[in-house]
């Protein structure tokens, strides 16, 4: 009977039909039968490889090409039921009634006898002559998927057929999973001596076949990306192909695969298909991770070579590894789903104990030991504590973290716990002083049981006190002062930073500290940074600036290096610079420790150092740089990490916004809720002068001189007295002459004045400002340019803006107009570089600049023809290094700022002096001075 063929050009694949060549070899094989030349073909490949699919699409072409299609499906759970795919052979619908029942009765009967091996002689020949009787009107075609998993009756009748077929028009093909571990050693050995018999091996997709599942229209990127995570796997490229579908992402240019759920489905059925060997690698190696070698995986499984080899052959073939390991971190998630919990931590537990037998390092092995969350060996520990210490370095603060709470909770050792739980204190300070505050209570309860070392119970004084609980650290002071004192030179530098450190920020507590040591122990601690950053401090904000406090405090910054115990003693250096009005060299360093804070990730540190930058730029007039900075305090830890310490960015971001005419900002700002215990530290002084000048600037000065006067008193209660920590008298004078006080005014600045004799800090300058508005008009000029040249020297833009303001109103009561509206108008500029609102709101409400508006170029602030030649006249390079030099800044600070040499610095100024006519920088207009505010 004429079989109707099929022509190649049939079977060309497009987007969306089957994207297999060896279905055009199967065709071939079919047109052989077709000729009366019989084939038997085993199409091997691994786990959805595509065989089935293959094999489906064969058949239908088989029936279009009107063949006898006798098709079965093994599984592994029917292995064991006998005649089961002779039963789905012969049941078919290809099969006429007749040859059905046939077959059916025939099956049965055997069925019947309980047969489980080799079928008799009989019911063989019966079969093979249905099959001959079928053969002769039209070809048959034979496909079994999953032969691997053929019950043995069936395998042995589908034998004996293979041998008997040569003369008949059957062609059989057969599935076999290359992950399957049993193999058919009776199929193997006919394959070798039948010459009709053909192997066909399907190997993973090329690009070209991925490129036909995806539509029309697309651009290589997402067929590269397919054929890349799938590996060439159908059954993973069609998943990830559902997973973009799934994900609302249009297709366009240059779209890539999005592995989601049904990559993971996918990923679950290549390996429930292979066998338990490859299951359990693959498993190990997602437990391991990425880090471990393919060599430890296979120990940790416990598998002999051999096998482990052929187990990482077949999950590269099946796509889901490439040079050995996972293509995509979703397909390590998906086979980790089948991994249960506790096999994790068991697996985990073993790699740590062979890589701690091979001489690993400490956090090679710690790292598992920490997956398996146990370290019941006598080395895990150690190995533990060490692990932390290199974590510690390399910046890996949570890993460090989780190293020594393992260590903690195994160790036997109460005086190593004791040791280890301080160190965990520190090292969550580092992240989140509120989680710090945990192993805080921890020590606090080791305390009280009398069980903490001198040495700890002074760090946990420190840390009881940033989160402002006074009490309990009194508690812990009475108790070192009972004890005996230590021989321990680190023990009494730590006793020595907690005495320094209550005496400049906690005074509250200053008759609770413990003596200090023997004067002849003190020279061993002075070459402690921390104990020299806490000394400088000190002095600073009890005696006032010295140089040897200031030298001491640069010390420290030029050589300690960031770490856990060294933060408080940096934020101490700087601030003990910031009070010293030294913010020349405390702005860079401060700079450069906001980004090794940065590279190191410790948000605590982060908001530490932001804080410190906010108030040197509060000092410096930069409104909007400390604005920036103190949000950034708050944004790295919460206020509720900040403990006390808070109220020192929160008054800088008040006063900043203050500033700027942002009231309801500042408002915001200073009623966050605080802890009850701030107003006992040096902070809260900072916190009651911002909410004092908040009043003052929204007219409630009443609140405000409650403020200022309160304020006053804690600083000379605490012997905190000194200007260049709180301007306390400066604030309050102000607060007096807006109620009308003049005397009590006077009486305040005088007093101020004469605690900075001698001095040129930006505080002796706020002070002669604020007197000449209660001096005779005369003698307001000479005040306020004294004040102006203080705070050009030291670069305070804001007040000098406020100076120049009101030395322009000093002009105007003079009548001297011209230099009022020249004053004004520099004074205006400086100010909205400043983005001080306030100062030029109020600079327009004077009446100060033409038609009620400033002008805004440097060229408008020239009152004549002749000075805009000269303005003109000048290089924009030669412009900003006159305006630094006439604001009185030297040649190399000049340099520094604008990153050139000294030598150009000369070179700019010997041309400028040459244009404008002036021999020395003094004799530099102050018209230039507005050219670095515009251009700052």
């Amino acid at each position: 009977m004429h079989v109707k063929s099929v022509s190649r050009a049939d079977g060309d694949v497009r987007a969306g039909a089957y994207p297999r060549a060896e279905l055009l070899v199967l065709r071939d094989f079919l047109k052989e039968t077709e000729q009366g030349n019989a084939v038997a073909a085993v199409v091997t490949g691994t786990a959805a490889s595509g065989k089935s699919e293959l094999l489906h699409a064969f058949g239908q072409q088989c029936a279009e090409a009107e063949a006898t299609v006798l098709s079965a499906l093994c599984v592994e759970a029917e292995k064991d039921l006998p005649l089961t795919a002779l039963f789905q052979l012969f049941r078919g619908p290809a099969l006429s009634e007749d040859l059905r029942v046939k077959a059916a009765d025939l099956l049965t009967r055997a069925e019947e006898t309980g047969l489980t091996g080799r079928p008799s002689t009989h019911l063989m020949l019966d079969l093979l002559e249905l099959v001959r009787e079928l053969a002769a009107r039209r070809p048959v075609v034979v496909l079994v998927d999953d032969f691997h998993h053929v019950d043995t009756p069936s395998l042995h009748w589908l034998m004996f057929l293979m041998r008997r077929m040569r003369t008949m028009n059957v062609l059989i093909v057969l599935t076999e999973s290359l992950s399957a571990k049993q193999t058919l050693p009776l199929l193997g050995a006919e394959y070798l001596r039948l010459p009709h018999c053909r192997r066909i091996r399907l190997k993973p997709l090329g690009r070209d076949e991925v490129a036909r599942f995806v539509p029309p229209g697309q651009d290589d990127t997402l067929v590269q990306g397919l054929h890349e995570l799938s590996g060439g796997n159908p059954l993973l490229a069609q998943a990830l192909l559902e997973d973009l579908r799934a994900s609302g992402v249009p297709l366009a240019p240059e779209t890539r695969p999005i592995p989601g759920d049904h990559y993971c489905q996918a990923v679950a059925a290549c390996l429930q298909r292979g066998d338990q060997d490859t299951r359990t690698l693959a498993g190990v190696l997602a437990v391991l991770g990425k880090g471990e070698t393919v060599c430890l995986a296979v120990r940790v499984a416990g598998m002999d070579q051999r096998t482990a080899g052929r187990a990482i052959t077949l999950l590269h073939q099946v796509g889901l590894l490439d040079a050995g390991w996972f293509r995509h971190p979703m397909t390590v998630t998906a086979v980790l789903a089948d991994v249960p919990v506790p096999e994790r931590a068991r697996l985990h537990e073993r790699a740590a104990v062979l890589l701690h037998h091979d001489g690993a390092g400490a956090l090679e092995v710690a790292r598992h030991l920490v997956a398996a969350d146990r370290a019941e060996r006598p080395w895990a520990v150690p190995v533990l504590r060490t692990a932390a210490e290199l974590a510690k370095v390399d910046n890996q603060t949570s890993f460090a973290v989780q190293c020594l709470k393992l260590a903690c909770r195994s160790c036997g050792d109460e005086a190593l716990e004791v040791e280890m739980v301080t160190q965990l204190a520190g090292l969550e300070w580092r992240n989140n002083p509120a989680v710090g505050a945990v192993h805080t209570d921890h020590l606090y309860e080791i305390f009280l049981a009398g069980n903490l070392p001198v040495r700890a119970a002074a760090i946990l004084v420190r840390f009881l006190l940033w989160h402002g609980r006074t009490g309990e650290a009194g508690e812990v002071l009475d108790r070192l002062a009972t004890m005996e004192p230590s021989a321990d030179d680190r023990t009494e530098a730590e006793l020595r930073i907690t005495r320094l450190f209550i005496l400049c920020s906690y005074p509250v507590l200053r008759d609770k500290l413990p003596a200090p040591a023997a004067k002849d122990r003190v020279p061993a601690q002075s070459f402690d940074p921390n104990v020299q950053a806490a000394m400088a401090l000190s002095r600073i904000v009890t005696n006032g600036p010295d140089d040897d406090a200031i030298a001491s405090a640069e010390n420290v910054l030029k050589s300690i290096q960031l770490g856990d115990t060294m933060v408080e003693s940096v934020r101490s250096a700087l601030f003990a610079l910031i009070y010293a009005d030294r913010l020349d060299k405390a702005v860079p360093w401060c700079e450069l420790l906001q980004q090794e804070a940065a590279d190191c990730d410790a948000p605590s540190w982060q908001a530490v150092f932001a804080a410190a930058r906010a108030e040197m730029a509060l000092r410096q007039g930069d409104l909007v740089t400390a604005e920036k900075q103190a949000k950034a305090a708050l944004t790295f830890i919460t206020p509720q990490s900040w403990g006390v310490a808070v109220g020192v960015p929160l008054a800088t971001l008040c006063l900043a916004a203050v500033g700027m005419g942002k009231f309801e900002e500042a408002a915001a700002h200073i009623n966050q809720p605080v802890p009850a215990s701030m107003l006992q530290t040096r902070f809260g002084l900072h916190y009651l002068r911002a909410r004092g000048r908040l009043y003052l600037e929204t007219d409630r000065v009443h609140a405000a001189l409650g403020d200022f006067v309160l304020c006053g008193e804690l600083s000379k209660s605490w012997d905190f007295d000194l200007p260049v920590l709180v301007p306390w008298r400066g604030d309050t004078a102000e607060a007096y002459l807006r109620l009308g006080m003049p005397e009590k005014a006077k009486s305040l600045l005088d007093e101020q004045l004469a605690k900075l004799a001698g001095s040129t800090s930006h505080v002796r300058g706020i002070s002669l400002r604020l007197k000449a508005k209660i001096a005779e008009p005369q003698k307001r000029p000479e005040l306020l340019r004294e004040a102006v040249k203080i705070f050009q020297a030291g670069g305070i833009r804001l007040e000098l803006a406020r100076a120049l303001g009101d030395l322009s109103r000093a002009h105007y009561t003079l009548a001297e107009s011209g230099r009022a509206r020249t004053v004004a108008r520099q004074a205006w500029h400086i100010a909205k570089g400043c983005h001080a609102e306030v100062i030029c709101r109020d600079l327009r409400l004077d009446g100060t600049a033409d038609e009620g508006k400033p002008v805004s170029t440097t060229a408008d602030i020239a009152a004549s023809s002749v000075e805009r030649e000269l303005i003109e006249s000048l290089s924009e390079a030669e412009r900003r290094v006159a305006g630094l030099a006439s604001l009185g800044h030297t040649n190399r600070a000049i340099a520094s700022k604008l990153y050139i040499t000294v030598s150009t610095v000369e070179q700019h100024l010997t041309r400028v002096y040459r244009k404008l006519d002036v021999n020395r920088r003094r004799d530099l207009p102050s018209w230039l001075q507005v050219s670095v505010v515009n251009s700052a």
